[in-house]
């Protein structure tokens, strides 16, 4: 897990990224940003609205935040303004894969398939 948040941080324009809980508690906070950047941001959000969406790119004055809900909590990337977003969703789909998703995978639609002779 370590990993994929490494791989989100190393992303040119990222400061930095946070796990919380269904509560609300930080599980895990690593990064650039320093905790007076990340509080406010954490404390404007009314977390219980945002878990009715797959995701929410929000934007503030000196920050982008992307957050991701999951049965897990919230994931939540603090990041520049001109930071790739495509980047960051493909690496937090894969962190999402290593935090566990409660068994709600996406299935890949079968393009190819036999015809009964």
């Amino acid at each position: 897990m370590e990993k994929a948040f490494n791989d989100i941080l190393e992303i040119k324009g990222v400061r930095g990224a946070l796990l919380i809980s269904p509560t609300g508690e930080t599980v895990f906070r690593s990064g650039r940003a320093p905790a007076a950047d990340i509080d406010p941001l954490q404390n404007d959000l009314d977390l219980a609205g945002l878990a009715e969406f797959a995701e929410a790119d929000l934007f503030y004055e000196n920050a982008r935040l992307y957050v991701r809900p999951g049965p897990w909590g919230y994931l939540m990337v603090i990041m520049d303004h001109g930071a790739p977003a495509a980047m960051v969703r493909l690496n937090c789909d894969a962190l999402t894969v290593a935090l566990g998703n409660g068994g709600k995978q996406r299935r890949k639609a079968r393009f190819f398939f036999r015809r009964g002779r």
